[in-house]
């Protein structure tokens, strides 16, 4: 009985790490992809901005234009 129980132990305790090791690889391998996506992303917007200097302007420009749009949509949704 001791010996059954004990081995079922070492089991559970095995069938545990193997869990949180499975857990680790695929946290491991989900920061690899994000790291990988943030460097590609780095790279697209470094290739976008010396494509396009005034791009840093545009981008101001539409941000201000959206927050001088914003009041009048928020007056419409209330009278709605």
């Amino acid at each position: 009985m001791y010996e059954y129980t004990r081995k079922s132990g070492v089991e559970h305790v095995e069938r545990i790490a193997a869990e949180k090791r499975k857990d680790a690889r695929t946290a491991r391998e989900t920061l690899l992809a994000c790291l990988h996506e943030q460097g590609a992303l780095a790279h697209e917007y470094s290739q976008l901005r010396e494509k396009s200097p005034q791009a840093g302007a545009d981008i101001q420009r539409l941000k201000s234009e959206f927050q001088q749009r914003q009041p009048s949509q928020a007056a419409m949704m209330d009278q709605a």
